[in-house]
C-alpha cells in the first residue's frame, strides 16, 4: 500500500494536471474562436449567413463528441472545439448534441470491458478497482454520477460496466443522464469565459 504522503503527492499531481489541461483547452477554444472570426471577416459574412451552416455544425459537434469520448483513457481536445462552436451557434443544441455523442462514444470502453479487454495503465488501476467496488455496491445508477464528474476518467467506468455485464441500454442511459448536465455546465462555462475575455469578438 502507498503511504499517505505518496497519495497526497499523487492527488496534488492530478489536480495540477487537470488545471493545466483545463487552461490548455480554454486557450485552444480562444484560438478556434479567433480563427472563426477571421474567416467571417475574410468572407465578409453576416451572422445570418453563418447560421445557415448550423445543421452541419451540429453534425460536426456530434462526431467530435463521439470521437473525443471514444478514446480509451487518453484525453482528446474535442471539448475545446465544441466550446468554440457554442460561442457562435446555439449553445443549448450544442450541449444536447454533445451529451448524446459523448454518451455513445463512451460505449467503446464498455465494449472493451464486455469482451474482456482491459486497456488500463498502471496509474489508473486503483481507479478501476474503486469504480468496480462502487458499481457493485451502489448499482448501475452510480454510473450517472461518474459521468457527471469531469475529473473522473470515465473510460475506466466503461470498462467496469462492460466487465460487470451491465446491459448496454442501461449503461448508455445512465451515461447520458450524467453527461447531459455536465455538457451544459462545461459548454456554458467555457463559452462564457471566452465571451468575458474577448467581448469585442461578439459585438
Amino acid at each position: 500500500m502507498s503511504s499517505p504522503l505518496a497519495r497526497l503527492r499523487e492527488h496534488r499531481k492530478r489536480i495540477i494536471e487537470t488545471a493545466l489541461w483545463g487552461i490548455a483547452m480554454l486557450l485552444l477554444s480562444v484560438l478556434i474562436v479567433f480563427l472563426i472570426r477571421q474567416v467571417e471577416m475574410f468572407l465578409k459574412a453576416s451572422p445570418d449567413s453563418i447560421h445557415r451552416f448550423a445543421p452541419f455544425v451540429y453534425v460536426a459537434v456530434f462526431v467530435i463528441a463521439l470521437l473525443n469520448s471514444a478514446t480509451i483513457v487518453i484525453p482528446a481536445p474535442g471539448i475545446a472545439v465544441i466550446i468554440a462552436l457554442a460561442t457562435q451557434w446555439n449553445p443549448v443544441i450544442v450541449a444536447v448534441v454533445t451529451s448524446i455523442g459523448s454518451s455513445i462514444g463512451e460505449m467503446s470502453g464498455y465494449l472493451a470491458g464486455r469482451v474482456g479487454t482491459r486497456i488500463i495503465a498502471a496509474e489508473h488501476m486503483r481507479g478501476y478497482q474503486m469504480a468496480t467496488r462502487w458499481v457493485k455496491r451502489r448499482g448501475w445508477w452510480i454510473i450517472a454520477v461518474f459521468a457527471l464528474i469531469p475529473l473522473v476518467v470515465f473510460d475506466i467506468v466503461g470498462l467496469v460496466g462492460g466487465g460487470l455485464k451491465i446491459p448496454a441500454p442501461r449503461f448508455l442511459l445512465a451515461t447520458w443522464i450524467g453527461r447531459l448536465p455536465r455538457s451544459f455546465i462545461e459548454i456554458y462555462a467555457g463559452a462564457s469565459i471566452v465571451r468575458l475575455i474577448f467581448p469585442q469578438w461578439f459585438q
